[in-house]
């Protein structure tokens, strides 16, 4: 007669087969500390007194208030000097012009030889240079844009090196200062709409030549930006190469 096979409880051989390896794993996850507690996300990081911290996805040294000082009066000397220019003496200026309407010369060579030569005359050129911006001739308006871009750097290099050294503050320097002017711009606007409505006219061309300014001033930032940080903003804002 044949012995019957006890039927197995698969449910309670499962458990006690999970159990089993549960109390295997325990001493290793308990003796591993950074299983145990895991790292802190490097938000921060300190190397020796220098300060890094990751802003819009790279890491830069934080700008110290020495640092936003000095940047801010850099950017006060570059704004200075290219706001105003010399006037060219009669000949100069005369030869400017010419050298403006060959800008659009039929010949490549002509256009290239002008454009070399108004930024040699550099500084004294720039008023003639800036006016041509607005010519209907697409040739001379780029080619004075490159002219005024290539003049500008020139005078700047010595405070754009010094601006390059500190990004952070940099960064945050000619962004506060368009902010703040971008705000100006707002209220002198609505001012002037506001005083025009009243009948005040005055006021309101005040107003108007106030957003002007403010205007001219996000301008000359903007471009002062793309002089010192040319790949910032295409980085992201990283401020990194």
């Amino acid at each position: 007669m044949a012995t019957a096979i006890p039927e197995v409880n698969t449910w309670a051989l499962k458990l006690a087969v999970g159990l089993l390896a549960l109390a295997a794993c325990a001493p290793a996850v308990a003796d591993d500390p950074a299983a145990a507690k895991p790292a802190p996300p490097p938000e921060v990081l300190r190397d020796k007194k220098i300060a890094f911290e990751k802003p819009m996805g790279s890491w830069q040294p934080q700008a110290t208030e020495e640092q936003k000082q000095q940047a801010a009066e850099l950017v006060g000397r570059c704004l200075a000097a290219m706001g105003g220019a010399p006037e060219p003496a009669p000949g100069v200026r005369a030869r400017i012009d010419k050298l403006i309407g060959d800008l659009g010369a039929d010949e490549w060579l002509a256009r290239e030889n002008a454009s070399r030569e108004l930024v040699k005359i550099g500084r004294p050129a720039l008023p003639a240079l800036r006016a041509a911006l607005g010519n209907r001739d697409a040739e001379i308006a780029a080619r004075a844009r490159e002219a005024v871009a290539a003049i500008e750097k020139a005078a700047l290099q010595p405070l754009i090196d010094e601006l390059k050294k500190m990004p952070m503050a940099t960064h945050l320097t000619i962004q506060g200062q368009i902010d703040a002017n971008r705000e100006a711009w707002t209220k002198a606007g609505a001012s002037a709409a506001a005083a025009e409505k009243a009948g005040r006219k005055d006021e309101a061309e005040q107003f108007r030549a106030a957003a002007k300014a403010a205007g001219e001033r996000i301008s000359a930032l903007d471009s002062l930006y793309w002089l010192i940080l040319p790949d910032a903003r295409l980085q992201g804002l990283g401020l990194v190469k």
